[in-house]
């Protein structure tokens, strides 16, 4: 028995080559533009890349050899980030607050209604009839968009300064500031952030993703942090062993962990999310500047590269 207890601990707990799995990634196809794109979504067969204060870029990607740009949103100030929800698209355009366009047809999306920015909105994350946005200095802001023709702010967290990154995990909003990273319950009454807890003083970070169970988080100066956030109350967090300075991005898929750093991307193995070890990387003439992954698929944005396509395989 205890041979048994030892074998199952050393299983669930120790990366162990035997059960390692490398990832490859061809590339498929790619769409050549100097726009610097930022940041990528995808839903179905478009995909959505941000471009800065050149906007917002859909693309039809059906045909993954060969994505196909078939409009643009003009950007009012800078494009930050997107997200999406139903037959909208929330984007986070810096000064010019939260844009939200009806996109049932992606040729010709339809703006019909703004969130304004109190600073500038840099990150936005949309679920159910609500509306997470990091606003910078105007804080942690919630929005009701049960009727997203006329949006209107029910709560804010103004006592932070600089908030840039949002991840939505349970009850919880997670979100970071200029002293690290902020934990706010909004399940009950979003209209009413009074249950709130600092879960960690590393600043300043770029972006946080959770998968629920587990949040990571990339810190210019600490590299990649991990925490265990089931229990907010008493979190986990930790600096990763290893050199992850200068993290752009991170997509969460699974038990893998994207991340873009130095323009390049590699796959961690979060099996062990403490003691995580790389499984591949993306090799590719562009700098790479953001990534969304879906099924086996990678989307990534190449900043002044363009977009390109890869196709996973174990």
């Amino acid at each position: 028995m205890k041979r048994l207890a030892f074998f199952v601990l050393w299983v669930v707990f120790v990366p162990f080559p035997l059960f390692s799995l490398n990832l490859f990634f061809e590339p498929l196809g790619e769409y050549e533009e100097y726009s610097v794109y930022t940041d990528v979504e995808v839903l179905g067969r478009y995909a959505f890349l941000v471009a800065g204060n050149k906007g917002v870029h859909i693309f039809d990607v059906s045909n993954l050899n060969f994505p196909r740009k078939i409009s643009v949103i003009e950007s009012m100030d800078c494009s930050y980030a997107v997200d999406i929800n139903g037959f909208h698209l929330y984007i986070a355009d810096g000064r010019g607050g939260v844009r939200i366009f009806d996109i049932r047809n992606k040729s010709k999306p339809e703006q019909v209604s703004f969130i304004p920015s109190s600073r500038k909105s840099l990150d936005v994350i949309v679920s159910g009839d609500y509306c997470f946005v990091a606003d910078d200095k105007g804080g942690f802001r919630v929005f009701d968009i049960s009727k997203p023709y006329f949006p209107y702010e029910i709560s804010s967290w103004k006592e932070s300064d600089y908030v840039n990154s949002i991840a939505l995990a349970h009850d919880y909003a997670f979100f970071s500031d200029e002293k690290g990273i902020m934990s706010l319950l909004i399940s009950a009454e979003p209209d009413s952030l009074n249950k709130y807890k600092r879960i960690s003083e590393f600043s300043p970070i770029n972006k946080i993703v959770s998968n629920g169970r587990f949040l990571f988080a990339a810190s210019s100066e600490r590299g990649l942090l991990a925490g265990e956030v089931l229990n907010v109350s008493h979190p986990l967090l930790q600096e990763l062993p290893g050199k992850y300075g200068s993290i752009e991005d991170m997509f969460l898929s699974g038990f893998y962990l994207y991340i873009v750093q130095n323009g390049r991307v590699g796959v961690l193995n979060i099996l062990v999310p403490f003691n995580p070890y790389f499984s591949g990387s993306i090799y590719t003439d562009a700098v790479v500047s953001a990534v969304f992954v879906r099924d086996n698929l990678v989307y990534a944005a190449c900043g002044a590269d363009g977009f390109r396509i890869f196709e996973i395989s174990e």
